[in-house]
């Protein structure tokens, strides 16, 4: 645990954070293999939280940026998954950014938007699957109405980019 001004944390491989990862500042991870935390990551005031992993990313604990949360999975067809813990932004953008998604638990911008789209822009979007347990398709970001629901905004939820290539269908 440490609060102390901005973070960055770097691994060439897989990362797992247990503890708490606090910063008077901004908290930027970025980690060449999976990323695991079962504990808090939480910014300063007016400061954003920024994790990038290649392969998945496991949320199970908050994460708090008030300035903006940023969580992105750049493998293809590798998940993010946020099993409990809550992601929140003091009335700011969170993005998350993941070929495949399961999403369990509180997501809170506030007046903040909140943007799901998939890390690869050919892959298709396809929005009410059965559960989230159904996110299994290859090329394809599956949302449940489920894990929609756990997102609370009022500055709007944008599903995809202007950029993405791939089909939206309605299940």
């Amino acid at each position: 645990s440490a609060a102390i001004g901005a973070i960055g944390i770097t691994a060439s491989g897989n990362f797992t954070n247990t503890g708490a990862i606090s910063g008077n500042s901004g908290i930027t991870v970025n980690v060449g293999g999976t990323l695991g935390s079962s504990g808090t990551i939480s910014a300063g005031a007016g400061s954003a939280v920024v994790a990038t992993s290649v392969d998945a990313m496991t949320i199970n604990g908050n994460v708090t940026g008030p300035g903006g949360v940023t969580l992105n999975v750049t493998g293809a067809d590798k998940i993010l998954t946020q099993n409990a813990g809550t992601i929140t932004s003091t009335n700011s953008a969170i993005a998350l950014i993941a070929d495949e998604m399961m999403l369990t638990s509180a997501i809170n911008s506030g007046s903040g938007a909140v943007t799901l789209k998939p890390n690869n822009t050919t892959d298709a979007i396809r929005l009410g699957v059965a559960a989230a347990s159904t996110n299994n398709s290859a090329a394809m970001l599956e949302l449940a109405d489920g894990e929609l629901n756990t997102i609370s905004t009022t500055g709007g939820l944008t599903i995809g980019a202007a950029n993405d290539t791939g089909a939206i269908t309605v299940a």
